[in-house]
């Protein structure tokens, strides 16, 4: 037999709390009932006898295609009734049976990378390889993955008097994805990319991923400092006289172009909902047209994450570790290395 009530549990219970709070119950016997009117009579013996029938409200019941769920003449069923005159009377529940249940929902419940509460957000960071598992319920999450940051590039011919002279361009930040995702019980793999000597490494969160970025180029022994590396925006390019590197591209701007010995800034960052930074290219490394310590000055380093240019025979910054900033340039010296990529997992709480 089809519930006599209501499919919505949670509406009809709802009903049962504002409108039968105060009313007296009986037991009441069903005397006629029709399918085509949802008409219901009970005699209620205990407070009318058992030769006088009263009509019962239609609210609360269920109705299917024009035909209503109805008792059989003969059913025992519970009712509330209004006043002392009988009004209204509302059937609660054929005798025995229990009207349905609010749904129970399945909390949401996942565990993975550092945990943190923020305002109405749950997040899940990670800054190392791992596993978001959703132990129970599901949820729509937003993603944010960030690749590995490019190295800084160095000269292409460091064996010579010429490795101080042509700077190298700074590393491009790690790229990034984001995404909007509906995860349910279960675990969704996290790979979080490295930082490169060269091209940054591929960060994902499932199937989604997000590039790394690409080295800087080393300085030119035809006469130039090398190009920032490609993130999201394209690295600096500098004039074909210019001895300093430029910047490496950024997630949030272009890398900037060098200008004579001086290497040029990386490309500025991003930040995520408030939360997290990342994403600054790496600055170009300083040339040295006069093969003294009065080199040009070093390309600043792109805001949150890239590593600053290289100085005279000194090493080009490394990108910040799970920001996924590029590495600075150099001549003559070590490049830096791009910083690590970073995932991160968001809801609400």
């Amino acid at each position: 037999m089809q519930s006599l009530f209501l499919e919505n549990g949670e509406q009809y219970q709802k009903e049962l709390t504002r409108m039968y709070d105060g009313m007296k119950i009986y037991k009441a016997i069903v005397t006629s009932s029709s399918p085509s009117s949802g008409s219901v009579y009970v005699s209620i013996p205990s407070a009318l006898g058992a030769n006088i029938s009263i009509g019962v409200s239609t609210i609360g019941r269920n109705v299917v295609n024009g035909i209503w769920k109805v008792p059989e003449v003969g059913d025992q069923v519970v009712v509330a009734v209004e006043d002392d005159k009988f009004s209204n009377i509302y059937i609660l529940s054929i005798y025995g049976e229990q009207p349905p249940s609010e749904p129970v929902v399945e909390q949401f419940s996942a565990t993975g990378g550092t945990i943190t509460d923020s305002g109405s957000y749950r997040y899940h960071t990670f800054n190392s390889s791992g596993t978001f598992a959703v132990v129970s319920g599901s949820k729509t999450v937003e993603v944010l993955v960030v690749g590995g940051g490019g190295g800084g590039g160095g000269n292409a011919d460091a064996t010579t008097e010429y490795a101080l002279v042509y700077g190298g361009g700074g590393g491009g930040a790690g790229r990034y994805t984001t995404a909007s995702l509906a995860v349910s019980s279960g675990n969704y793999t996290v790979t979080i990319g490295a930082g490169g000597v060269s091209n940054g490494s591929t960060s994902s969160f499932s199937t989604t991923s997000a590039l790394g970025g690409n080295k800087g180029e080393d300085g030119q022994y035809s006469g130039r400092g090398g190009y920032g590396g490609l993130s999201m925006f394209s690295g600096g390019t500098g004039s074909s006289d210019s001895e300093g590197g430029s910047g490496g591209g950024g997630t949030g701007a272009a890398g900037s172009p060098s200008v004579d010995v001086d290497g040029g800034a990386g490309g500025s960052g991003s930040t995520w909902n408030s939360f997290k930074s990342f994403g600054g290219g790496g600055g170009g490394g300083a040339g040295n047209v006069e093969l003294t310590s009065g080199a040009g000055y070093v390309g600043p380093a792109g805001t949150t994450g890239g590593g600053v240019g290289g100085g005279y025979n000194t090493n080009g910054g490394n990108g910040t570790a799970n920001t996924g900033g590029g590495g600075g340039g150099q001549a003559g010296a070590n490049a830096g290395s791009g910083g690590s990529g970073v995932v991160i997992v968001r809801y609400l709480l």
